[in-house]
Formats: C-alpha cells, structure tokens, sequence
C-alpha cells in the first residue's frame, strides 16, 4: 500500500515502489546517493532471501530429525515390547532375549 511522503520543499508525492523512492533520492540528493542506496538495498534483499532459504531448509531439517526419532523410538517400543513377551513366556529362551537386548543396545548407541 503507498504512503504519502512530504518532501523538505512541502511537496508530497505517493511511491508505489521502491524504483519510484529511488527515482525522487536522484532528483532530490543525485545519482551517486541513489546508486549507493540501491546498491546497499539489493545487498539487503540477496540477505533477506539467503536466510529465507536458510529458515527453510533448517525447517526441513527439523521436520526430517523429528521424523528419524519417531521411528527409531517405535523401533525400540517393538523391540521392548517382544522382550516383555519373551519374558512372559513359560519357557524362558535366553537366545531370544540376547537377540531383543542387543537390537535394543545397537538402536541406542546407533543414535547416540
């Protein structure tokens, strides 16, 4: 949306656009002071989208972490769950409960 700005001679003009506050910083201060705000406004604009870009892939990122952990944590749920039923059992198979341990021991240290 434009806002009316009041120039110091009383004038008022309505940019639209950055190029028409530009145009006005030439008429008013000259060209080096126009290129130099230019300049320095483009700079600010390649920051701008370089941490947009950044913000969106850190995002990702997190979504894609959060995703990891969920399933290596219903890996360990299906593993702690066989191991409670191994223990529930009548006969106790102490290679079976090795083998569930183990898994549940390389998750971890897989992770940390």
């Amino acid at each position: 949306m434009p806002h009316a700005l009041r120039l110091k001679d009383g004038k008022l003009i309505t940019p639209f656009d950055l190029e028409d506050v530009l145009e006005i910083v030439k008429e008013y201060a000259g060209d080096e002071v126009r290129q130099y705000l230019a300049e320095n406004l483009s700079d600010t604009d390649a920051l701008e989208k370089e941490l947009d870009r950044l913000y969106r892939e850190h995002e990702e990122d997190l979504e894609r972490l959060g995703d990891h952990q969920r399933a290596v944590l219903n890996a360990v749920r299906e593993e702690a769950e066989s191991l409670g039923n191994l223990l529930d059992a009548q006969r106790l198979d102490r290679r079976k409960l090795k083998k569930a341990t183990d898994n549940i021991w390389r998750m971890c240290d897989r992770e940390l």
